[in-house]
């Protein structure tokens, strides 16, 4: 397949897959340029793409949200501070 135009013998665009094959879209997000740099850095020392690295880090965060949410609603663990108690009297 050729694309239009200038007869590129390569993609012409599209949906990107996934490895699975499912369709995936894009989520764009504003950075600041020491952001980017410092991500990219990150990225490069695990040796993945920038795209990689912040989709790790996107997964690795909700598992932890995901984890302090479910134990917050058991009742077993809580991220939040004890409040202290008021006394209710009156000075």
């Amino acid at each position: 397949m050729q694309a239009r135009g200038t007869k590129w013998p390569g993609a012409i665009g599209g949906k990107t897959r996934d490895p699975s094959g499912k369709p995936s879209r894009i989520i764009g997000i504003r950075v600041t340029q020491a952001e980017r740099e410092t991500w990219q850095l990150a990225a490069d020392e695990r040796g993945v793409s920038l795209t990689e690295w912040l989709r790790m880090a996107a997964t690795e965060m909700l598992a932890r949200t995901l984890h302090t949410t479910a134990t917050t609603e058991t009742g077993k663990a809580s991220t939040r501070p004890k409040r202290s108690k008021r006394s209710k009297t009156k000075p």
